[in-house]
Order: C-alpha cells, then sequence, then structure tokens
C-alpha cells in the first residue's frame, strides 16, 4: 500500500493514519509466514520513476476518493498496468465516468469497497485484459491535450452563446 502523505499536520488525518498503521500491524502480526508480509504499507511519496513499475505489475489498484477532480492515479495505473490488473474505483472519483469499466465501489460503505477488492482478485484473466484495454483506450484518447481543447471549446462556445 502506498499512501502518500497528504493534509499533513490535520488532526483528523494524524488520527487516521494512526488508526491504518495499528490495523496493517495487526494484519501482518497475525498472518506474517517467514519473510513474509501480507501488508507493504508505505506512507511517503514516490517519484513516478518508481511508481510506474509498480502499476505495471499490481494486481489491483484501489482509489477510495471521496471527491476530487480528474484523479490521476486511476489513469496512471490504466495506463501502466500489463493487463494483468484491475482498478477498483471510488465511484464519486472525478475519473469513475470516463473509466467506467473498474470496478466501481462506494467509499461510504466498507463492506463494497472489500466487495470490489475481491471482484478484482477472482476475475477471470479474459474479462480483467478486456477492460484494461478498455481502461487504456478511454486514458489515451482523453489525454491532457484533448481535455484542454475540449475545455476550451467548452468556454468559446459559453462565450458565443452570451454575445448573442
Amino acid at each position: 500500500q502506498i499512501a502518500a502523505p497528504s493534509r499533513i499536520g490535520l488532526s483528523e488525518y494524524t488520527k487516521v493514519l494512526d488508526e491504518t498503521l495499528q490495523a496493517v500491524q495487526a494484519v501482518n502480526r497475525k498472518f506474517s509466514a517467514n519473510n513474509w508480509q501480507p501488508i507493504l504499507f508505505k506512507n511517503d511519496f514516490f517519484p513516478l520513476t518508481k511508481i510506474i513499475p509498480l502499476y505495471k505489475i499490481a494486481d489491483v489498484c484501489l482509489v477510495t476518493s471521496l471527491q476530487d477532480g480528474m484523479n490521476l492515479v486511476s489513469k496512471e495505473f490504466a495506463a501502466a498496468n500489463d493487463g494483468n490488473g484491475m482498478l477498483v474505483l471510488s465511484n464519486t472519483a472525478g475519473s469513475a465516468e470516463e473509466l467506467s469499466q473498474a470496478i466501481m465501489a462506494s467509499p461510504f460503505l466498507p463492506e463494497n469497497i472489500a466487495e470490489g477488492i475481491r471482484q478484482a482478485l477472482e476475475m477471470p484473466q479474459t474479462e480483467k485484459k478486456r477492460r484494461m484495454q478498455e481502461l487504456k483506450k478511454n486514458v489515451f484518447a482523453n489525454d491532457v491535450f484533448n481535455w484542454s481543447d475540449s475545455f476550451v471549446k467548452t468556454l468559446m462556445q459559453h462565450a458565443r452563446q452570451k454575445k448573442t
């Protein structure tokens, strides 16, 4: 789990981080074997050069945003994954409409997130590959250049409508 630090210094976020670390430690104590542990939790910033190889091999990318803009993590994962992984995406994320081939989950319902992870892990490989190809197609078709062109065209349309 890569959890890039966010809103550092806010007491509520510090509390959630502490609770998360305690939960990770409890799971690792219970299920670790030999030199293996089920959860590797990294609360640090990672450069894209280190994240892309992880995106390529990840079984699941879980994005549980309550509200955001474009959500680049979901798009980066879709662009980089080799087709063997699956995206579980908050239905309130900015990218949810565009990345409809992801498994959608409500970030307000922990059981819904757990079900999304289960679906992603148990999904047949052919279905994962098909969905990831669609996700990639959407990401590459709607890159930042297309987005900015669309944004400017919409602004221009509204400006012309105001003049009439």
